[in-house]
């Protein structure tokens, strides 16, 4: 099992509209996605310590998947047209409010239920 992880810092002033559109677009998409067996899941998280300047995130967002077959993105559009949204739209309402720090992706290793 895999984990997509992406740090995100909310531009000034866009906290808000950054998670408009992470609830009415992104998670609609995203559970498209899981309904198409293309991932596992998708969770939003927002940084409690350290805040504010300190840090260099406020945010990150996490994808689960069982390998790399389904990180190849083939399902995007299927999930699109069912979750009745526009790609490029959800890309530029996002650029708007938010910058991606970073991406990582994790490999599961031992854990318990």
């Amino acid at each position: 099992k895999y984990i997509e992880v992406i740090f995100i810092k909310t531009k000034p002033g866009m906290a808000t509209e950054f998670l408009k559109v992470s609830v009415e677009d992104n998670k609609p998409l995203q559970q498209a996605l899981v309904d198409a067996g293309q991932e596992l899941g998708w969770n939003l998280w927002s940084q409690v310590l350290p805040g504010g300047s300190v840090s260099d995130h406020d945010y990150f967002s996490s994808q689960f998947y069982t390998g790399f077959e389904q990180m190849s993105g083939s399902g995007i559009e299927a999930a699109l047209k069912k979750a009745g949204k526009d790609g490029p739209t959800i890309l530029e309402r996002y650029a708007r409010s938010r910058d991606r720090v970073k991406r990582e992706l994790l490999e599961f290793v031992v854990g318990t239920n």
